[in-house]
């Protein structure tokens, strides 16, 4: 979601401001720094304030460089931003992110430093002004916002409820996303799932994917990220009915303890998650699910942390995002007394990751001499030739490849070696 804000707005600054986009310019170049921030892990804070602490030099050197800061952090955390990092010219929320043109505008001409922060939480007007990364993959954020109301998570309070995006403006979007000749689209969301519910038309997630996919068969559509209390039986048919829907399924799990999931407000038991995980798999062949979990949650007992350990086995995901809970103030959990200590907590994650490890280095074994159809999406971080390639698989395997490709193209390969968590392959023409 951040990526996608954050391409809405350079979009802006590129045409109403006339500002070129670096995404990966030296700091020293630029004439404005805007650091767009998440909320969701414990080192977030420090991070930012790092980034701003190694662009203070340039502020005191170039009298007219701007640092701002945006996100679901300014939202919360504006007035000590303001105060601890006095170089910084301007904070603005998740809220009004599409007034970015105003607020530059406002910062150059007055120089005054505030925060534009709202607290009412609205929809981005249809049709702002996008510019996206280069590459083979579009984002499209279809709902914004959550009303899950999960007890550890801030996402509520920095994005407000759920706002969907209409149908129209979505196609319309895509529609030129295909013009422009990406290969692959991924439909966004805090929870995919519960898009149109405030639309009152008749139209669910559902239904928009079935459309994409109908729409746009050459192109590969993604979606992320679901919630398991509203991944049914209709929207695993769809899924698997069209063969340009990818096979990779990204469903947090966050905990395999009944009574840690009710605390978290999860809305699921273990038992729901196993049978939709073990269904998706038997209606979805080749599907590869991933899965978020959080360990040391306030009041985690060895026996539940065993339970995730336990659903990890049953379930086997390819692949997990495994995070150590820590508190977010204005979050219920936050107010939790039975906090677990920090070094059962690190414990827990340090078993946790050498399981899943193990089974992603099991499951992965078994693609070894099996074809894949792989989109080629770049260059290897250390190739070895002009003629090496990385592309992933419609199940989101990475795989390295020889010869005389292009960004874009799909071929089929034949898997030849594993490279730890990286495949190669050989060509199949």
């Amino acid at each position: 979601m951040n990526k996608n804000d954050s391409e809405y707005i350079a979009g802006i600054l590129n045409k109403e401001l006339g500002y070129e986009i670096l995404w990966e310019g030296k700091p020293e170049d630029v004439d404005l720094v805007f650091v767009n921030t998440c909320f969701v892990r414990g080192k977030v804070k420090n991070k930012v304030y790092s980034i701003i602490g190694k662009l203070e030099h340039i502020k005191r050197q170039k009298r007219h460089f701007i640092i701002g800061v945006g996100g679901c952090m300014a939202q919360v955390d504006k007035d000590r931003l303001l105060k601890d990092k006095p170089t910084v010219d301007f904070v603005i929320g998740t809220s009004n992110l599409y007034k970015i043109g105003e607020v530059v505008s406002e910062v150059k001409s007055e120089g005054n430093r505030r925060d534009f922060v709202e607290e009412e939480f609205k929809d981005f007007p249809q049709g702002l002004p996008i510019y996206r990364e280069t590459g083979v993959n579009a984002w499209v954020t279809i709902i914004r916002g959550c009303n899950n109301f999960c007890t550890y998570c801030i996402v509520p309070y920095t994005r407000g409820r759920e706002i969907s995006r209409s149908p129209e403006d979505i196609l319309k979007e895509v529609d030129n996303i295909v013009k422009e000749g990406y290969k692959e689209v991924t439909l966004l969301g805090q929870n995919v799932n519960s898009y149109g519910h405030d639309l009152k038309r008749d139209i669910d997630f559902t239904g928009l994917l079935e459309e994409v996919a109908s729409r746009y068969p050459d192109i590969w559509i993604n979606f992320i990220t679901s919630h398991p209390k509203d991944f049914n039986d209709k929207l695993i048919d769809v899924i698997s009915k069209f063969k340009n829907i990818t096979r990779y399924i990204h469903l947090p799990v966050q905990s395999g303890s009944n009574k840690v999931l009710k605390r978290m407000n999860r809305g699921y038991s273990r038992e729901r998650y196993i049978e939709l995980a073990q269904k998706i798999k038997e209606k979805i062949p080749g599907v590869s699910l991933s899965t978020d979990v959080m360990v040391g949650f306030p009041g985690e007992s060895e026996e539940n942390f065993k339970d995730t350990l336990d659903l990890f086995e049953k379930i086997r995901f390819d692949s997990a995002f495994t995070f150590i809970y820590s508190d977010r103030k204005g979050t219920a959990s936050y107010n939790f007394r039975d906090k677990i200590p920090e070094d059962i907590k690190k414990r827990r994650i340090k078993e946790l990751i050498a399981l899943q490890n193990k089974i992603t280095e099991e499951i992965n074994k078994t693609y070894v001499g099996k074809r894949m159809e792989v989109l080629i999406e770049g260059k290897p971080a250390r190739a070895k030739s002009d003629k090496e390639f990385q592309g992933r698989s419609k199940n989101n395997k990475i795989v390295i490849v020889e010869g005389d490709f292009h960004i874009g193209d799909r071929i089929f390969v034949e898997i030849t070696e594993l490279l730890g968590w990286t495949f190669r392959g050989k060509p199949i023409f």
